[in-house]
């Protein structure tokens, strides 16, 4: 991969004045393997051959910047998105379907991200990696988060990582899913197709009535319509104190057909 991608060329010196020769290519392998395999500096260095700890945890203290990362993982995936073997998974040649989904993992030291999840650790702390994937396999972006937040609020800036990865329709399960994501993703040009947990369960809205889609021979109808002339009618009493009377509330802008 590093002959055909060259992606240890984004790993360089966090200070630009840095005039030292960059380590062997060996040392950044073995600090990748380390990390990426859950192994550890050190015993990446006990186990390996003509590398000290000393030399591979300065090269990760100097090289391995966050930013350096995305900038490797980004040549990776372009060499991959380039390939024609990976299309060959796509269900449609003119649209790349995403997902994205938390795993998580337990956490034995202290960390700023790491919470109590009784479901799956008992007492232990855990967090969450999520992470991002299209349909060819190529994962274009991970971040690490507490286990005790919705992974919703993250799924705008995975899709906005990069310019490799374009995603056309992305998916979630319950977790990564909220309106305002709808909302965000339409304005961005994506669809948004989550997984929603008892779907049959939930109220769908539309900003049509619902013989709109009966004429069109829609099979899931909506229950109810979005009156947006009550919205612009309201627009301008938005953040403002109401009487608590319930004489005075604002019409609701959701109407049942």
């Amino acid at each position: 991969m590093q002959k055909a991608a060259r992606f240890l060329d984004e790993f360089e010196h966090w200070q630009q004045t840095y005039q030292k020769p960059k380590p062997p290519e060996k040392i950044f392998f073995a600090g990748i393997i380390g990390y990426g395999c859950d192994i550890g500096q050190s015993k990446i260095a006990q186990i390996s051959k003509q590398i000290s700890e000393n030399e591979l945890e300065n090269t990760i203290n100097w090289y391995f910047a966050l930013p350096n990362l995305h900038a490797a993982n980004d040549r990776i995936l372009s060499l991959m998105d380039r390939l024609d073997l990976p299309n060959l998974y796509r269900r449609e040649a003119d649209k790349l379907h995403t997902s994205s989904d938390g795993q998580k993992f337990e956490v034995a030291v202290e960390s700023l991200n790491a919470n109590y999840s009784f479901k799956y650790f008992g007492q232990s702390k855990d967090v969450t990696v999520y992470s991002f994937i299209d349909e060819r396999h190529l994962l274009f972006h991970s971040t690490v988060i507490s286990s005790a937040e919705r992974e919703a609020a993250y799924v705008i800036d995975g899709l906005m990582h990069n310019e490799v990865v374009k995603s056309d329709i992305h998916s979630t399960d319950t977790h990564g899913y909220s309106e305002m994501i709808f909302a965000v993703t339409h304005l961005l040009s994506f669809t948004f197709a989550p997984r929603i947990k008892h779907l049959g369960k939930q109220r769908l809205y539309s900003f049509e009535k619902r013989k709109v889609y009966e004429e069109l021979r829609h099979e899931i109808l909506p229950d109810a319509y979005i009156d947006t002339a009550i919205i612009t009618e309201h627009w301008d009493d938005r953040g403002s104190s109401l009487p608590s009377s319930s004489s005075t509330r604002p019409r609701r802008s959701f109407s049942n057909d």
